[in-house]
């Protein structure tokens, strides 16, 4: 090392140096070297300084008010059905050709069937009882006289059709009324079928006030008969009365919980018995309740036009409570230890203050909204997604983030401006705790802002940037801690690539290897609904009456518009014929012909059965053509022939399922099993290319033949969804590359961005796929660690995955652009590690521990999708906290090595040796005169 005979300081008495220049707007850009950056939050501080008072009372007195008003009613607003097919999708085309045919339908499968189930407690029959067969017959004519006034006045013709085995049994159709009773006679169905207005906004009125007057009418029924109802639109309601209950319990427990973390984190384990403790608290609550309401009023206004699905605002919590409260802790962090040497005589506390405060928004704000744009970016992308309701997410996601940001460079400077700034602090000032300064390494402040300004401004690829000239090397002899014990153990070219090796055998790579098993294409909406709900239970209840593949039936549509062909012909029956055969049991065609899809017999085993009824089958009982067409002839005449009750349902029959113009009709088909599960899917699909491989060759004589129902809008919904989803995957990986790229000035720090955040992922998803695809901690018997099926929710991932590149992101921001202060502060590769990780550490995993209570409380919720996301995070955050964090980026930067940590940015050699890091014991013997140590 060469020498120098400048005259020298110590990084303290540097520090000194640039701490006692009395801070002022014009002189602020002095101070650090560099206007820019510096001016920038000097220019922000004189504005909060000036308007503090204004800008929390107007937040006080008129945000939090009426952002209250719109985050009671958000709820109300949340909707997460399918409100239209995928464009171009089999149900878009599909529900196209209905519609023409079908105008005014009431089997609309974006409105679907709201059932009414009666269980009698007694041992006779129900059907004998007085009260379900009044109710069952007066149904109807109650809900068509309620329904005639709308909720704004309007009034309108309501169309609403209820079935029931006695609406049948008083036309003597025992034939349709019996599939509506149990076989023990102890349960029965009303099914309630409706159209609904064409406006989204008279739609979600429509809806609430026809199941409120159901509710009604069936509100008091007496104690021998036991009343369930359920449905899709049952199911979204009890999913929308979970949200409120997951809110409260954040605000009532999830949030306590957090504020004591950050005063603990920031004054240290014995403050309890201090007022700053007390104190501080404040801070982090009024920028929750700020971002809150911001988002609030923003999304409140947004779902009056946009769908907003039920977990959006759980999810938005979720990040208000982690993300937000992380923000304010960093923020906080660097004004603590700007302040830990206040009672200096050189300037008065409060122009200390404003510096510390500058520094903060300088050093914390730069990190606070780097990190936020990044997680904007990483939230954004999901509106690239094809379907609404996950569009929302991203959405609410990404202005919850935005809110945060804003909130927090807004409230925490302004409160830090009153007395609070100085409450907060500890009762001896120049001995402030441990845990709000760099916790063992000596204020490099000075030496940060002369050189760190420069350094970090410089763009990505640079030349034009020359290193500052070497100082005398200088050793920094730390307090002992956790962390720094650690960085010794791991930062050492051996013992780093031992490190690695170790964590990657013994758990990153076994969960990464578990996480190539996922599998997440499951549409159940018991994934969704809460265990408890009573839609749920009345949806088992609906199971005694025969499957459930009558809540959401398929309709299968034969058209011969196109061949100009009507269904009144021995030749449609023909193609109806073979069509109910390729149904009900798909691909066992006796043309020859096998499909891809049926040639396992492992899968043709697994299908459900299927019953389909419609005028060429009644009940998997084929319908001749010849007796459908004397059955026609018998409008209006009375014969013995025409008496026949099978001859009387399949007019009845005729006339609901065929078209006004004779050219198409539609087929019903049930599954025995659950139409949004794996083997309906399975069914769906082979059924789909069946058709298409027997359309192609002819055998459907130019029939048109399509698919709808809500299951199959549902997997056209996953299929499209997942296969975009490696794309918007892609994007987000790009886009986090790009902008740590030029934020950082270097293209390595994101490429091991991308690497540790494949680590947390990969073991994240993996340790998941163990829960909740192997049964893993089915042993425990907690309801929110059990398996319910053999895959994950479909939704989970999607919904996770950003937010997971989010948290994951945030942390590595703070950690690195803290070693890269260090680095430019003229500490050498291995000490700014050593030194960042120290200084750190303790508020990255304060953070983390918040940020895993806040998503870890929603596995207390009782849907198993939330179940799900919830422990997807919180192993995430614990992961990248404990393991990614602390061992694998200090050990990647360590593998690197100085000279290609920062490629291509040139950064000087360093001066500074932390002790116990790069060789420094060597140094201290033969440096002479040159060295200075600072204790």
């Amino acid at each position: 090392m060469e020498e120098h005979s400048e005259p020298t300081t110590t990084i303290a008495e540097r520090s000194e140096v640039s701490r006692h220049v009395p801070l002022t707007e014009e002189n602020a850009g002095q101070i650090s070297n560099q206007p820019s950056p510096y001016s920038t939050a000097a220019v922000w501080n004189t504005w909060i300084q000036k308007y503090h008072k204004i800008i929390l009372v107007a937040i006080v007195l008129f945000l939090w008010p009426f952002g209250f008003v719109a985050f009671k009613g958000l709820s109300s607003k949340t909707d997460s059905s399918f409100r239209k097919p995928i464009p171009n999708s089999p149900s878009a085309m599909a529900q196209v050709a209905l519609e023409r045919k079908f105008p005014n339908s009431l089997q609309d499968p974006l409105n679907p069937s709201i059932f009414v189930v009666l269980h009698g407690t007694t041992n006779t029959s129900i059907v004998q009882n007085p009260y379900v067969q009044n109710q069952s017959l007066a149904f109807q004519a109650y809900l068509l006289s309620a329904m005639a006034e709308q909720p704004n006045g309007n009034s309108t013709a309501a169309k609403i059709q209820v079935v029931s085995y006695f609406s049948f049994l008083q036309r003597n159709l025992t034939l349709l009324a019996r599939p509506l009773l149990s076989s023990d006679e102890q349960t029965t169905l009303l099914q309630v079928q409706y159209t609904i207005p064409t406006s989204e906004i008279k739609k979600t009125a429509y809806t609430k006030k026809l199941m409120e007057n159901i509710d009604a009418f069936f509100k008091n029924p007496p104690e021998s008969v036991l009343v369930y109802i359920t449905g899709l639109k049952y199911f979204s309601n009890d999913l929308r009365m979970t949200t409120k209950q997951d809110l409260k319990r954040m605000d009532m427990i999830v949030l306590p919980l957090a504020l004591i973390l950050v005063g603990t984190a920031l004054l240290g384990r014995k403050s309890f018995i201090s007022k700053g403790f007390y104190c501080i608290w404040i801070i982090p609550l009024c920028g929750m309740v700020t971002t809150v309401s911001t988002w609030s009023l923003i999304t409140s206004a947004m779902a009056d036009h946009v769908q907003i699905t039920q977990f959006t605002p759980s999810i938005m919590m979720s990040l208000t409570l982690g993300m937000g409260i992380d923000y304010t802790l960093f923020l906080l962090a660097r004004y603590l230890e700007k302040r830990q040497n206040d009672e200096s005589a050189s300037v008065s506390r409060f122009e200390y203050k404003s510096l510390a405060i500058v520094d903060m928004l300088q050093h914390g704000g730069m990190v606070v909204v780097v990190s936020g744009c990044t997680l904007l970016c990483t939230f954004l992308g999901l509106i690239g997604l094809p379907l609404v309701m996950l569009q929302s997410v991203g959405i609410g996601a990404a202005i919850t983030i935005a809110s945060a940001i804003l909130a927090n460079l807004l409230v925490v400077p302004s409160l830090l401006y009153t007395p609070l700034g100085d409450l907060i602090l500890p009762a001896s000032v120049a001995a402030a705790p441990a845990a709000c300064q760099s916790p063992s390494i000596p204020d490099a402040s000075g030496d940060e802002q002369e050189s760190e300004s420069n350094a970090l401004t410089q763009p990505l690829l640079s030349d034009d940037f020359v290193p500052e000239s070497s100082h005398n090397l200088q050793i920094v002899r730390p307090r002992e801690s956790v962390w720094l014990w650690l960085s010794q153990k791991i930062l050492h070219p051996y013992r780093s690539v031992i490190c690695l090796l170790l964590l990657s055998q013994f758990l990153l790579s076994p969960l990464a290897w578990n996480a190539m098993r996922l599998k997440s294409t499951d549409t159940s909406f018991e994934a969704l609904i809460p265990s408890d709900a009573p839609s749920l239970l009345a949806y088992r209840q609906l199971l005694k009456l025969g499957g459930p593949g009558g809540v959401a039936p398929f309709r299968i549509l034969i058209d011969g518009t196109s061949n100009n062909a009507t269904i009144d012909s021995n030749n449609a029956f023909d193609v109806m014929h073979q069509l109910i055969g390729e149904l009900r049991h798909p691909g066992n065609s006796t043309n020859g012909h096998s499909s891809s899809l049926s040639s396992s017999s492992d899968v043709s085993h697994s299908l459900p059965v299927a019953t389909v009824s419609g005028i060429a089958v009644i009940r998997n009982v084929p319908i001749p053509y010849a007796f459908y067409a004397a059955a026609k002839r018998c409008s209006g005449k009375r014969s013995s022939f025409c008496n026949l009750e099978v001859v009387r349902a399949l007019n009845v029959i005729d006339e609901s399922m065929t078209s006004n113009d004779r050219m198409a009709t539609c087929l019903t088909v049930e599954l025995s099993e659950n139409p949004f599960a794996d083997p309906a899917m399975k069914w769906l699909d082979l059924v789909r290319e069946r058709i298409e491989l027997l359309q192609r060759e002819g055998s459907f004589q130019n029939f048109d033949i399509y698919i709808e129902g809500t299951a199959a809008i549902a997997h056209d919904v996953v299929t499209a969804v997942y296969s975009i989803f490696p794309w918007i995957i892609g994007i987000t990986i790009a886009v986090v590359f790009v902008l740590l790229g030029l934020f950082f000035g270097s293209i390595v720090p994101p490429l091991r961005s991308v690497v540790s955040i494949t680590c947390t992922l990969s073991a994240s998803f993996g340790f998941a796929v163990l829960v909740y695809q192997d049964g893993l901690l089915n042993a425990t018997h907690i309801r929110s660690f059990v398996a319910l099926d053999p895959e994950l929710c479909w939704l989970v991932p999607i919904m996770s995955f950003s937010i997971m590149v989010g948290l994951a992101l945030d942390y590595d921001v703070f950690l690195v652009t803290r070693i890269l202060e260090y680095r430019c502060s003229g500490y050498k590769h291995e000490s700014s590690i050593a030194a960042g990780l120290d200084s750190t550490g303790g508020i990255i995993t304060a953070a983390g521990i918040i940020m895993a209570v806040s998503f870890g409380s929603l596995l207390s919720s009782p849907s198993p999708a939330l179940n799900q996301w919830s422990f997807l995070l919180t192993t995430c955050v614990l992961i990248d906290t404990f393991v990614v964090r602390t061992m694998v980026v200090p050990a990647l930067m360590a593998i690197v090595g100085a000279k290609h940590a920062w490629y291509p940015r040139k950064l000087e050699v360093g001066h500074v040796f932390l002790d116990g890091f790069d060789d420094s014991a060597n140094f201290s013997f033969t440096l002479g005169e040159s060295q200075s140590t600072v204790e």
